[in-house]
């Protein structure tokens, strides 16, 4: 089969960091500019919470965190690209003691932000996810599934109590993994029914094997997908689901690295990632929109997580990018065929 011949509408976007503090305006114009060449259609910016209210009580608009915030989903906005906002990192008003990926003492000021957020930039940021991979201490910590449900819970009300935020999609922090036993868990605690749209990030573990590698047994494999929109059966969810992360990294392997860090060439970074998407047209079709884990290699990241840019840190396009204009143009692309 054409890699470049998906079989359903599938959306494209990718991840931009463009609230990090080394980017500068034309940056992220020329960031952006990249993305439409490519064809992308949207984009997935983290914004941190702790920088929207840095004290509590009411959100000042004109504080550099929202002016900052305003500047850049403008930008996206201008150039037809759609946004998913991705709110997260707790100021330290509202965990005293446990650090910015805690979870709040009181899930209710998040959502209150997570409401604000929604009203204030609708019509430019036209979804928002709650939090990321929270299923992970990593972002996370001390969290479990029901205290995540109370995140998920406070911020739909909040969002649907607005109604400035009349049709702003809230989404489900997207899973490290398909990450079914603690999804189901959330649905126990009450998550159905809170969110418009779930989310997974379908990461492929050993990181150096394929999307089509595995028989989809196992939570790390991409091919796990079927147990998440099995679950979501079960559960009577019918909301789309979004694979708000994914991605290979581009790097050389030391041979000591975790199976969760190994890297790929950039031949292989470009053949998977096409080969993911194609596999999701064809076989997932619940499966609505993918995001590309990221824009380009972040000045100051290590070789593992600049890897996963498309393009480089000075924004030169990977072979990655190339493969993924061919196939959002439906045209053939050498470096990135699939026999199957």
């Amino acid at each position: 089969m054409d890699a470049a011949r998906h079989l359903t509408p599938l959306e494209v976007g990718v991840q931009f960091h463009g609230t990090w503090d080394h980017y500068t305006d034309d940056d992220r114009a020329a960031l952006l500019d990249r993305l439409v060449e490519m064809r992308a259609t949207w984009v997935r910016l983290d914004v941190s919470w702790a920088m929207l209210q840095g004290s509590p009580g009411p959100i000042d608009p004109d504080a550099w965190g929202p002016r900052l915030v305003d500047r850049v989903v403008s930008m996206a906005h201008a150039r037809g690209l759609r946004v998913l906002g991705t709110l997260w990192l707790t100021p330290a008003w509202a965990v005293p003691s446990a650090g910015e990926r805690s979870a709040p003492r009181d899930a209710r000021d998040y959502g209150e932000a997570f409401g604000w957020a929604a009203e204030r930039w609708a019509g430019k940021v036209q979804a928002w996810e709650v939090w990321n991979e929270p299923n992970s201490a990593d972002f996370l910590a001390g969290a479990t599934p029901e205290t995540y449900t109370d995140l998920l819970r406070a911020a739909y009300e909040a969002t649907r109590a607005r109604s400035g935020a009349d049709g702003v999609q809230v989404v489900y922090g997207g899973t490290m993994h398909n990450d079914v036993e603690w999804i189901e868990r959330t649905y126990r605690a009450g998550a159905t029914g809170h969110f418009d749209v779930m989310a997974t990030h379908p990461y492929q573990v050993p990181a150096d094997t394929g999307p089509l590698d595995g028989d989809g047994t196992h939570p790390w494999q991409f091919a796990h997908l079927g147990a998440v929109h099995d679950l979501m059966q079960r559960y009577r969810v019918e909301s789309p689901l979004w694979l708000t992360e994914l991605g290979w990294s581009s790097h050389p392997n030391t041979g000591s690295e975790p199976a969760w860090a190994k890297g790929v060439t950039e031949a292989d970074q470009a053949a998977h990632t096409v080969a993911a998407l194609t596999e999701t047209a064809r076989r997932y079709p619940f499966v609505e929109k993918v995001f590309l884990y990221a824009a380009r290699a972040e000045p100051g990241t290590d070789d593992h997580q600049g890897g996963y840019g498309i393009m480089s840190t000075t924004m030169q396009p990977k072979p990655v990018y190339h493969a993924l204009r061919d196939w959002l143009s439906g045209r053939p692309s050498p470096t990135a065929r699939v026999d199957r």
